[in-house]
């Protein structure tokens, strides 16, 4: 059950699959390079994986729409951290489907440092 793509700088395919909690890794020619998560609850983990997105790092972002976060993977597939919750409020998230990774409005979320 494919959800959602995303390509890295090399041209790598990441899908996000909801059936088997997963995120696959493909090369251009369509062989498997790798997998991240599995089912569960805990860090590193998916119930409901949606969007994804990858940096120019090569870091790997997946929105995971039951537990309403965003986990963020180093290229090798390590957890490195995660945010948000489920809810209303500022920063919250409810039911999310994708993830963008933005440079070009960078600025918004910039601390403003004044006089």
């Amino acid at each position: 059950m494919p959800t959602n793509i995303a390509f890295d700088r090399e041209g790598n395919l990441y899908i996000t699959d909801t059936g088997l909690f997963k995120v696959f890794k493909y090369d251009r020619d369509g062989h498997m390079l790798a997998s991240v998560g599995d089912i569960g609850t805990a860090s590193g983990q998916f119930a409901r994986p949606k969007g994804i997105a990858t940096d120019s790092k090569g870091r790997i972002y997946v929105v995971d729409a039951a537990f309403a976060n965003v986990q963020v993977f180093a290229p090798g597939g390590q957890l490195l951290l995660f945010f948000s919750q489920q809810g209303f409020g500022p920063g919250d998230l409810y039911l999310p489907a994708q993830v963008v990774v933005d440079y070009d409005h960078v600025r918004y979320f910039e601390k403003i440092c004044g006089p």
